[in-house]
């Protein structure tokens, strides 16, 4: 804690500025951050039914995720966010009726065992949702993970069990690269996508904007704390992808701090980047 503290003082700082927590205050949109938002919103204010989103992993598919859902009137919408994507498909059922009536609808004391009354109560708290003008959203993050192809089977199941009411529900898919080859080889699921976007990483000019953004946010009078052939360098190892950044860029600072610098240079960066995983 004492670290922190002196970590924050010296660079006139409120708060860590590169913690890989998913903090919306912190959401930066870069061109390809700002053209995911905009479908994600799309896709959910229209109903659409399925849609995915795809990135390298760091790009920030959660983080947007959040930033999307706290901009959107939890009077219109019950949101669902899935992440393990490694629950079985027998328990994946039972897990979104749990969280449904844990935050939503309640009244229900004891869940039903069986797999078709799961459904079946699933689709009653999704139309039921739907009468009172709410619609239901579930997002499926790590989805690149399943191990079980017949989860997404499931998924399906459930976009066909609450047809009834087209506009009742809509699933979002998040994952790495991966799971569009996933997705290719499951030709009835597949069709039912309507939209798929693949986020890509930050160039140049965003990282730099990037880091001063975050700078900014945690309290920075100017974000200046990294001088130019420093950001370039960053760029360059980390080929723009935020989670990246944000490790180095941390470490960067704390190597700073300790060499008693005012800005972090190009040699810091490099010294830091012996202790990243890239």
């Amino acid at each position: 804690m004492q670290q922190s503290s002196s970590y924050l003082s010296y660079w006139g700082l409120k708060e860590l500025p590169f913690s890989t927590t998913p903090d919306v205050r912190y959401f930066y949109f870069s061109k390809e951050h700002e053209e995911a938002f905009v479908r994600l919103k799309f896709v959910i204010e229209h109903k659409k039914p399925l849609c995915m989103i795809t990135g390298e992993y760091g790009i920030g598919k959660t983080l947007l995720c959040n930033f999307l859902i706290s901009k959107l009137s939890a009077t219109n919408y019950q949101f669902v966010y899935l992440g393990n994507p490694f629950v079985p498909k027998e328990e994946l059922v039972h897990n979104l009726v749990l969280f449904l009536t844990r935050v939503g609808v309640g009244g229900i004391e004891k869940l039903p065992t069986k797999y078709t009354e799961l459904v079946q109560l699933f689709v009653e708290i999704v139309n039921r949702n739907f009468q009172i003008g709410k619609h239901t959203v579930i997002f499926f993050d790590e989805a690149h993970l399943v191990e079980d192809i017949k989860v997404f089977e499931q998924l399906r199941v459930l976009l066909n069990s609450a047809g009834q009411n087209t506009s009742s529900l809509s699933i979002i898919l998040l994952g790495q690269t991966e799971l569009r080859e996933k997705i290719a080889s499951l030709g009835q699921f597949k069709s039912r996508i309507t939209y798929h976007y693949h986020i890509k990483n930050l160039d140049k000019e965003e990282v730099a904007e990037y880091i001063k953004h975050r700078l900014l946010v945690a309290g920075h009078p100017t974000g200046e704390l990294f001088c130019k052939f420093a950001v370039e360098e960053i760029y360059n190892l980390t080929l723009g992808l935020p989670r990246t950044i944000n490790n180095i860029c941390d470490i960067s600072l704390m190597l700073g701090m300790a060499k008693s610098v005012d800005k972090i240079n190009k040699e810091i960066v490099l010294e830091a980047k012996e202790e990243v995983l890239l």
